[in-house]
């Protein structure tokens, strides 16, 4: 121990059990307590002599719980147990499962909320029904999908300020010039507004590939969608739609890994 800390150390073993009956026992556990005078540091040093020590303190300035070697603060937890600070420069874990929000530097980061990659027929979308183009799941396609719209609602997010949505557009088969979108409910009382166009000639696509659908070539089979809105309810309806005018046989879409992320 240090001189600053000057702890009192007591340990108290347990009695001897006292016996009621011959059935009945009590005991009273062990218990270990370092006490230090007021204004110094309670602190419990493991030493080493090949790897130097590592103490245990109760700061009595704070009142924060630090774990420390002979350098630095490892773990620092405040008084209330709302905080931990790590003054590692790798943390490894099995598994990290958190609540609330992430910062980096103060700054909040991004949280992924919903992941929808269509692996298997979801819920909650107008037409539910799922496809395969090449190597992709999506949600429509092929012969299901064309100038129709296709829209879920996402309830329960956490609270936020901002929120993210990414997903990739797939154009399949005989576009012409047609347009595709993506509405978000970030209007006025609510209302569905376009966040994402995108324009499509599949007549100007020179030797594209055949990926699926009809025997036209894909010249753009998939397009990236990634927007970031001002929004604070809890929860969110995302539509997706063209302005095709053919059978789902000769011009389609489809929609894959759709993913919200909130910030607050």
């Amino acid at each position: 121990m240090n001189h600053k800390s000057q702890s009192i150390l007591s340990s108290l073993q347990s009695p001897e059990p006292t016996t009621e009956t011959s059935q009945q026992t009590s005991t009273v556990p062990t218990t270990f307590a370092i006490r230090a005078p007021p204004g110094s540091d309670s602190v419990l040093t493991f030493t080493a002599d090949s790897v130097g020590s590592v103490s245990l303190a109760l700061i009595s300035e704070t009142g924060n719980f630090v774990i420390k070697n002979e350098k630095n603060n490892l773990v620092e937890i405040n008084q209330k147990g709302e905080e931990i600070v790590m003054g590692v420069s790798k943390l490894s874990a099995k598994s990290l499962q958190f609540y609330g929000d992430i910062l980096y530097k103060d700054i909040p980061q991004w949280k992924l909320v919903v992941n929808e990659n269509f692996w298997q027929e979801p819920t909650g979308w107008t037409i539910n029904k799922i496809s395969t183009c090449g190597g992709i799941n999506m949600l429509g396609g092929f012969s299901i999908t064309s100038g129709t719209e296709n829209s879920k609602k996402f309830k329960d997010l956490p609270a936020h300020k901002k929120i993210r949505i990414t997903a990739t557009f797939h154009f399949i088969d005989a576009w012409t010039g047609e347009t595709a979108y993506m509405k978000v409910d970030v209007g006025r009382n609510r209302a569905l507004e376009y966040v994402w166009t995108e324009r499509y000639d599949s007549t100007k696509a020179k030797n594209a590939i055949n990926v699926c659908g009809a025997h036209y070539g894909e010249g753009k089979l998939s397009s990236s969608i990634d927007i970031t809105l001002p929004h604070i309810e809890d929860d969110v309806t995302i539509l997706f739609g063209s302005n095709l005018d053919q059978d789902p046989q000769e011009e389609s879409w489809g929609v894959s890994n759709v993913n919200i992320y909130v910030m607050s």
